[in-house]
């Protein structure tokens, strides 16, 4: 244990990630927790400057604790409704004027079942009326809106809002309802800890309109992109196919019909429309090697590289996961910018600072606790996988076709460990908030994580070359088909069996917290290059 504490001080964001986090955890429990934490800052810092202790020691603690209590008040800020949040208008009738920040979800009717609507949140720019009177100024916060469309089933993915839409609303603002029954679902707590304190209804299809935004709006610039990326599919392939290279794309699962969504999830291959890690780092291999086939000055090349790794969030709605995802890709390629060594558990404490500091409650959340706790665990596993692909290379055939095969293997071989892997840092989790497991989650995302760079390549290809003729399109059009084809394909065989996905008890949060402690030190202390200096070391 004191090699591990060593290893966290030495790296000191580690440090201050997990007492940010203790001091946001405090604060969620306890909510006199900042002003304790404040005076035992205090009183650590007059200790240290009356004792004179060592300096490195004493400063790592110091700073340390005020972290915690960073954590603490940036928490019991965040809870708190801000004073100019238009949610302090509610109850009122008002036109507003603001950018879809997050993904868009079907809502069907209450009366009628087949009308479908949108869910989403909508960050307002700017309030027009308020109760029938004109108004016209800026305005902060954001809302949370259920609209209806204009056209139903088919063409709801045509109609529907998109992230980084600029639209204007009229509407009710209104409170979020409180949690109805105890240990129900408490829709004010869910939104408010995604700083949402007011929800819109909206009565009928023409009470919402696009806007046209601004050349330089961002936002808009990502809905630009994210059309003209999926146009081209939803023009030339079948709606079910269109839909689903979305969810592939940029986790679009809005319009999916509910059998596909079901295959997914029953596999444990949901995270495949989840647009995280995997796609983001799948997107920055393939714009590493084109840039590098231009030809373009390696520097240059990693900060477009970077550019577009940022437009891509804000296309895939900028959630918690694809931010963590590209904020890490973008600390790892900007310390190849300035020529330094990345380190995984340095970048990864970073992208939690940042996002914690920018979002608090997202500490609660089951996307950032699924994101972070499957990436720890990838990270650890990372030298055992490397250690098996050189074990397998060293025993490779030099004879062509034999080589081919080999190579092929060693694809599936390293996806099937990284599914593995994956799986078991997710299970606990996923037992605990979905009550099930998915048996086969490990043959399924074997048979499907190595067709999601090849479909995402092939439908990026046909968007750019429908450009120049729909002509040139058709045959990344055709393997973009077949490539769904099998992605489908192979989850519904895997989805057929009924012990697919069980159905267990949530177990005990400390059960998960001691399975997660005890999974992450085996790796850590008996991962194979350590092994190997020991063997070297006795050696000597």
């Amino acid at each position: 244990m004191g090699r591990l504490a060593a290893e966290v001080t030495d790296r000191p964001p580690v440090l201050f990630a997990l007492c940010l986090g203790l001091g946001i955890s405090a604060a969620f429990w306890l909510p006199v927790a900042p002003w304790i934490l404040l005076g035992m800052f205090a009183l650590l810092a007059l200790f240290a400057t009356v004792m004179r202790a060592p300096r490195r020691r004493w400063l790592l603690l110091i700073v340390a604790a005020g972290f915690a209590t960073l954590g603490a008040f940036r928490y019991a800020i965040a809870a708190g409704i801000p004073q100019g949040d238009i949610s302090r208008l509610a109850p009122a009738q008002v036109r507003v004027v603001g950018l879809v920040a997050s993904s868009v979800t079907p809502d069907h009717a209450d009366a009628d079942p087949a009308l479908l609507g949108a869910r989403f949140i909508l960050q307002v720019r700017r309030l027009i009326t308020l109760n029938g009177r004109r108004i016209n100024r800026p305005v902060a916060g954001s809302i949370f809106v259920r609209v209806p469309l204009r056209d139903t089933g088919e063409t709801y993915s045509r109609h529907a809002p998109r992230p980084g839409d600029l639209i204007q609303i009229d509407g009710s603002l209104e409170v979020p309802p409180a949690q109805r029954n105890p240990g129900g679902f408490d829709e004010r707590q869910w939104l408010a800890d995604q700083g949402v304190f007011a929800t819109m209804h909206v009565e009928f299809s023409f009470d919402w309109r696009r806007e046209r935004p601004s050349r330089w709006d961002f936002g808009a610039l990502a809905a630009r992109s994210d059309a003209l990326l999926l146009s081209h599919a939803r023009a030339s392939m079948q709606p079910a196919d269109a839909q689903a290279l979305a969810g592939i794309l940029i986790g679009q699962r809005a319009g999916m019909p509910p059998a596909t969504r079901d295959i997914f999830d029953r596999t444990g291959a949901s995270h495949v429309l989840a647009t995280a890690g995997l796609h983001v780092g799948l997107l920055a291999l393939g714009l590493l090697l084109m840039v590098r086939i231009v030809g373009v000055p390696r520097r240059a090349g990693l900060l477009v590289v970077i550019s577009a790794l940022v437009l891509y969030s804000q296309m895939a709605g900028a959630r918690a996961a694809v931010c963590r995802a590209v904020i890490l890709a973008v600390l790892y390629l900007g310390a190849q910018v300035f020529e330094r060594e990345p380190d995984a558990a340095t970048s990864l404490a970073i992208a939690a600072l940042i996002l914690l500091l920018a979002q608090p409650a997202a500490l609660f959340q089951v996307g950032f606790q699924l994101s972070f706790v499957v990436v720890i665990t990838l990270a650890l596993a990372a030298p055992w996988m490397e250690a098996a692909v050189r074990g397998y290379k060293r025993r490779r055939n030099r004879r062509p076709i034999r080589r081919l095969l080999s190579g092929l293997g060693l694809v599936v071989g390293e996806t099937a460990i990284i599914a593995t892997s994956a799986q078991v840092g997710a299970a606990p989790l996923t037992a605990y908030y979905f009550h099930q497991v998915q048996t086969l989650s490990i043959p399924a995302n074997t048979l499907v994580v190595p067709v999601v760079g090849p479909v995402m390549a092939c439908a990026s290809a046909a968007s750019l070359a429908s450009l120049i003729t729909p002509v040139v399109a058709r045959p990344f059009d055709a393997a973009a088909h077949l490539l769904l084809v099998w992605i489908t394909g192979a989850l519904r065989l895997c989805s057929r069996s009924w012990w697919a996905s069980l159905g267990i008890s949530p177990p005990p949060p400390l059960l998960i917290a001691g399975l997660y402690a005890l999974l992450w030190w085996a790796l850590w202390r008996f991962r194979p290059d350590r092994q190997s200096d020991s063997i070297a070391g006795a050696q000597q």
